[in-house]
C-alpha cells in the first residue's frame, strides 16, 4: 500500500511540474498572464467562448451563426515526456500519448457550440467619427468539464477550433458582402488527478487544474500565450463586461444597392448606387447651367482598410469609383470624364450642375464622406441627407452647422449660415446628400422700360380727354360772350 502511494506521489510530482513548465512558457512569451484555473470549491470547471464580429459602425448585424469544434487530441501521463516538461513546446507536437486514447464520457465534440447573431443585437461603436462596431456574444456557448468525463488519472488535451464557411451569406447577394472567419486555434488542458473522496458519486478522481493556450491567433500567426477562459460577465444592456479570453473574431463588411456592389453595381440605374450626391438650383435668378465646383473625398473604414491588408483576394480596390449622370432629360446620361477614381484620404474636385448626381457604385456601409462646395456663385447653399450621422444630424432633415473636418473632428466655417461639407458616413439602403442652390432677387418697384409703351398711350388719353373738355369749356364762355 505504501509502495502504491508513493507511486501516485512521484505521478503528481511529474504532471503538476509538466503544468508548470507549461505555465512557465507561456509567461515567457509575455504575451498573456491567464490564470491556472481550478474548481475552487466545487468538482467542475467550466469554460466559455466568446465570438466578436467586427464590421464597419452603420453596418446592421446580419443573421448569422458560428459553429465550434473540441477535438480531444489525447492523454498522457507523462513519464515518458521528451523533452523536459520544463521545455515543453505549447503546441504539444513533442508529446508522448497514451495509446489506444482513452474514451470520455460526455465530452464536448464536433458542432457542439455554437453562436449566433441577429439582427437585434446593437454591439458597441468606437472611433470617430465612429468608425468600428464591435457585436460579441457568448450566449450557449460554455462548457462544464466534470471528474466523471474522465476514466483514469492524468493530463488531458482538447483542440478548439471554428468551422469555417459556415454561414451561406444568403441575407444578401454574396459578391457585395465579405465574411472573414477567425484561424485561432487554443489548447485546453486539464489536469486530472487520483482522490480519497468519500462522496457516493466520486469515482476516485478530481480536477487539479485547467490551462488554456492560445496556439494560433485570428489571422492564423502563432500565439503561444495563456488566455483565461472563464465565461464573462454582461451588462444590462447584453454587453460583455469581462468576456472570455477563449474568443474568435470574425470581419464582416457589407456593400448595398444591388446590382454588382463589391467592385460596382450597375451606374446607370440610381437604385444600385451606393451613394448619390445631388445638385438642384433653384430660384428665379438660380444659373442652372453653371458648373459648381465641388471637393469630395471619401475616407476608408478602419474595418475595410486593415481587412485589405492582411487578406488576399480581398474584393475591393484601393480605389472608389463614381459615375456623374445628368438628369435632366427623359433618360439619363453618363457625363464625359466619367468614371471618376477616388484614392481613400484624397480630394478630387467635380463639378455639378443642375439636375447632375455623382453616383458611387462600392463604397462599403460604414465609409466617412466629406462632400464640399467650393463656390456657390452667390447661391443660398442648403443640404438634406438621408445617411446614418451618429447623432451628429437627425436623418431626412437639413444639414446645419457641424463637424466638417472628419479627421479632427473641428467645426467648419459656415457658408450662407449652413454647414456644407458634413462629415457624414454611408448608411444601408441608397444613402444621398442633395446640395440645393437658390437664388431669389427682391421685386422690383416703379416703371420698366417694356411698359413705357402702355404709359403713352395711357397719357395720349388722358390728354385727348383734357383737350376735349378745355374745348367745350372755351367754346361755352365766347358763346356766352356774343350773348351779353
Amino acid at each position: 500500500m505504501k509502495k502504491r502511494r508513493g507511486i501516485i506521489s512521484i505521478m503528481l510530482v511529474v504532471l503538476m511540474t509538466l503544468v508548470l513548465g507549461v505555465t512557465a512558457f507561456a509567461e515567457d512569451n509575455g504575451s498573456g498572464d491567464g490564470p491556472i484555473l481550478d474548481p475552487g470549491d466545487g468538482r467542475n470547471i467550466t469554460v466559455g467562448i466568446n465570438k466578436d464580429l467586427v464590421m464597419p459602425a452603420a453596418t446592421p448585424t446580419p443573421n448569422f451563426t458560428f459553429h465550434f469544434d473540441f477535438e480531444f487530441i489525447g492523454m498522457t501521463q507523462a513519464f515518458n515526456l521528451t523533452p523536459s516538461p520544463a521545455h515543453w513546446p505549447a503546441d504539444s507536437d513533442d508529446m508522448v500519448w497514451i495509446s489506444p486514447v482513452p474514451s470520455l464520457t460526455g465530452a464536448p465534440g464536433v458542432d457542439e457550440i455554437q453562436i449566433s447573431f441577429d439582427e437585434s443585437m446593437s454591439g458597441v461603436v468606437e472611433g470617430f467619427p465612429v468608425d468600428t462596431k464591435t457585436v460579441s456574444g457568448c450566449n450557449d456557448a460554455t462548457f462544464t468539464f466534470t471528474p466523471e468525463m474522465f476514466p483514469t488519472w492524468g493530463l488531458y488535451v482538447f483542440r478548439v477550433r471554428e468551422q469555417q464557411n459556415t454561414n451561406t451569406l444568403a441575407e444578401y447577394p454574396e459578391y457585395y458582402q465579405y465574411l472573414n472567419y477567425s484561424d485561432a486555434e487554443f489548447e485546453i488542458r486539464i489536469l486530472v488527478v487520483p482522490c480519497d473522496c468519500e462522496e457516493t458519486a466520486c469515482n476516485g478522481l478530481r480536477l487539479d487544474s485547467l490551462v488554456t493556450i492560445k496556439v494560433y491567433n485570428d489571422d492564423g500567426t502563432p500565439g503561444g500565450y495563456k488566455v483565461d477562459p472563464t465565461p464573462g460577465t454582461y451588462s444590462e444592456y447584453g454587453v460583455p463586461t469581462d468576456p472570455s479570453g477563449l474568443s474568435f473574431t470574425n470581419v464582416y463588411i457589407r456593400t448595398d444597392g444591388t446590382g454588382g456592389g463589391g467592385n460596382g453595381g450597375d451606374p446607370y440605374d440610381p437604385d444600385y448606387s451606393t451613394l448619390i450626391i445631388r445638385k438642384e438650383v433653384t430660384g428665379n435668378f438660380g444659373l442652372t447651367n453653371q458648373l459648381f465646383p465641388f471637393l469630395v473625398t471619401i475616407y476608408d473604414n478602419p474595418v475595410v482598410a486593415a481587412e485589405r491588408d492582411i487578406e488576399d483576394g480581398f474584393w475591393y480596390n484601393w480605389v472608389y469609383r463614381a459615375y456623374i449622370f445628368n438628369t435632366n432629360g427623359d433618360n439619363d446620361v453618363m457625363v464625359a470624364g466619367s468614371p471618376i477614381f477616388f484614392t481613400p484620404g484624397s480630394a478630387v474636385e467635380v463639378n455639378l450642375r443642375h439636375g447632375y448626381e455623382l453616383r458611387f457604385v462600392n463604397t462599403p456601409v460604414g465609409t466617412r464622406f466629406v462632400a464640399y462646395e467650393e463656390d456657390s456663385y452667390g447661391h443660398l447653399i442648403s443640404i438634406t441627407t438621408n445617411t446614418n450621422q451618429f447623432g451628429m444630424y437627425a436623418p431626412n432633415t437639413t444639414v446645419w452647422p457641424g463637424v466638417t473636418d472628419v479627421a479632427t473632428g473641428s467645426a467648419g466655417t459656415p457658408v450662407n449660415n449652413v454647414t456644407n461639407g458634413p462629415a457624414l458616413v454611408v448608411s444601408t439602403g441608397t444613402p444621398y446628400v442633395d446640395f440645393e442652390n437658390n437664388l431669389e432677387l427682391p421685386p422690383q418697384t416703379g416703371l420698366h422700360l417694356q411698359d413705357l409703351p402702355f404709359v403713352l398711350s395711357i397719357l395720349a388719353i388722358f390728354a385727348a380727354g383734357a383737350g376735349f373738355v378745355a374745348f367745350k369749356v372755351y367754346k361755352a364762355k365766347k358763346e356766352n360772350n356774343f350773348a351779353l
